[in-house]
């Protein structure tokens, strides 16, 4: 088993190398390109759209202003917008990882966990907890 010394090192460096691994599997060359053309599609479309509206919604409605047209469209886009969002978003969860692979004593895992815990509770808002 590890000292208490080298516990923390080890831990350390082993989320090192997690995220370092979360930042290589991530989307490769290919989607990322294709994300980019799209974003740079979106933009036109949207700037073309900006500038031009007035001479489009001249065409497409005469008898109404593009003021009247844009106020009666947008409390059903922001309505859809936020359904939208609303399905789309992920869950909160946390991710637990086992350290059962490293050669760390329960009693270093289980001090360097009640460390952090102690060291975040003195960032927050309310102090140190004075329950521990």
């Amino acid at each position: 088993m590890l000292s208490s010394s080298r516990t923390y090192p080890l831990l350390a460096r082993n989320q090192v190398r997690i995220s370092l691994r979360r930042m290589r599997s991530q989307q490769g060359w290919f989607m990322r390109i294709v994300l980019g053309v799209m974003l740079v599609y979106s933009a036109f479309i949207l700037l073309t759209l900006g500038f031009f509206f007035d001479r489009f919604s001249v065409e497409l409605w005469p008898e109404q202003t593009p003021v009247e047209i844009v106020n009666q469209s947008l409390l059903a886009a922001f309505i859809s917008l936020f359904f939208i969002r609303f399905l789309f978003q992920k869950t909160p969860r946390m991710k637990i990882v086992p350290y059962l692979h490293l050669p760390v004593r329960r009693r270093d895992l289980e001090t360097s966990e009640k460390t952090l815990e102690e060291l975040n509770s003195w960032f927050s808002e309310e102090g140190p907890s004075s329950a521990t």
